[in-house]
């Protein structure tokens, strides 16, 4: 599927079957790489952070799902439809994106939880991959420049003004 961009809606896992599906027909049964990054609870995230909500002032199966339902749970899906494909071939690379957060506190106890099962997943399914010559890795790129992070974060900050009072600059 080089050049070409497919729609899949990561919650609907009848659509990311099906695209597991067209990458075998379309490739002849060849996935060279799976990068898992998909991840839909940022907005929940920033939400909880700006509100200051704890874990216990949320609605449990929202918070759970919106953080770890595109993310942990499609993570897995992913993986088992494209090492079905890899491990016919007896060659593949699967990366989860994950963070720090998997072994300290960032942003709220869901997260955490979410990304430490990540970084377990990907050493678990490691080792059942590894006969057939197909490795995953958990990486930890710091945060991921997506529209909503480039949008909330990025562009937000544009117009502040960082001063070096020790090099005389005054608000």
């Amino acid at each position: 599927l080089l050049g070409i961009s497919v729609v899949v809606d990561h919650s609907n896992d009848e659509q990311v079957e099906a695209l597991f599906d067209q990458i075998k027909t379309e490739n002849n049964g060849r996935l060279d790489v799976l990068v898992n990054n998909a991840y839909a609870g940022v907005e929940t995230i920033f939400t909880s952070m700006q509100k200051k909500l704890k874990f216990y002032d949320m609605d449990p199966s929202e918070q759970w799902d919106k953080i770890n339902g595109v993310g942990l749970r499609n993570h897995f899906l992913c993986t088992v439809f494209a090492s079905r494909i890899m491990v016919d071939r007896r060659d593949g690379l699967i990366v989860n994106v994950s963070s720090s957060g998997g072994i300290k506190y960032l942003f709220n106890v869901a997260y955490g939880v979410g990304k430490a099962a990540c970084d377990r997943m990907a050493a678990d399914c490691a080792v059942e991959l590894k006969d057939n010559f197909v490795t995953m890795v958990s990486l930890w790129p710091g945060p991921v420049k997506t529209e909503y992070v480039q949008d909330k974060l990025i562009n937000a900050g544009k117009n502040v003004v960082f001063l070096a009072p020790e090099k005389g600059l005054q608000p």
